[in-house]
C-alpha cells in the first residue's frame, strides 16, 4: 500500500484541505484533513474497509495489522479558530434563525444556526430600544469552503439594509 494510494482512496470521501504522511514510513500514521466535515465522518466509517481491501487484494504487502481510523478534533479547535463557524453579530430582531439559515443555503449546507445573547452592551443613554432589536446569530457550515464564501461576501455587502 503505497502512499499514493492512501491520498487517492481518502480523496475518495472528498477534497483533502490537507494530507501529510510524515510520519507513514516511521510510525504508519498519515493525516488527513477534509473541508466537508460530512467527509470525515464518511471515512472514519468506509476508509478501513477500502484500505484493508486493498492490502487484501495485494497479498498484504508485509502489513502486520488491520488499518484503524480515527476521527479527531485539532489542539487548536475552538468556535476562535473554526472556519466552518460565522458570528453574526447586530442583526435586526425580525431576521431569525430560518431566515439566516435560508439565506446562507445559497453558499452550502448550513449545519446549525445557535442564537446568541447580544454581545453589545447599553451605552447608558436611555435609548436602548433600538439595541434590544438586535440578535446574534453563531452559523455552523459542514463544508469549511462554504463558511469562507459566505464570509467573504457577507462582509462585502449589507444584506440586512
Amino acid at each position: 500500500l503505497t502512499i499514493p494510494d492512501v491520498r487517492s482512496t481518502c480523496e475518495a470521501f472528498g477534497a483533502l484541505e490537507s494530507f501529510r504522511s510524515d510520519f507513514a514510513e516511521s510510525k504508519g500514521v498519515v493525516l488527513a484533513t477534509f473541508y466537508d466535515l460530512r467527509s470525515a465522518q464518511m471515512a472514519v466509517v468506509e476508509l478501513p474497509k477500502a484500505l484493508n481491501k486493498m492490502i487484501t487484494a495485494s497479498g498484504g504487502s508485509g502489513v502486520l495489522r488491520a488499518v484503524e481510523v480515527e476521527y479527531c478534533v485539532p489542539l487548536n479547535a475552538s468556535s476562535a479558530t473554526d472556519e466552518s463557524m460565522l458570528m453574526l453579530s447586530n442583526l435586526p430582531g425580525s431576521v431569525d434563525e430560518q431566515d439566516l439559515s435560508r439565506m446562507l443555503s445559497s453558499f452550502g449546507e448550513v449545519r446549525a444556526v445557535h442564537y446568541q445573547a447580544n454581545m453589545m452592551s447599553s451605552g447608558g443613554d436611555g435609548d436602548d430600544d433600538e439595541e434590544d432589536d438586535l440578535a446574534s446569530y453563531m452559523v455552523e457550515f459542514f463544508d469549511v469552503q462554504d463558511a469562507r464564501q459566505a464570509l467573504m461576501e457577507l462582509e462585502q455587502t449589507n444584506s440586512w439594509g
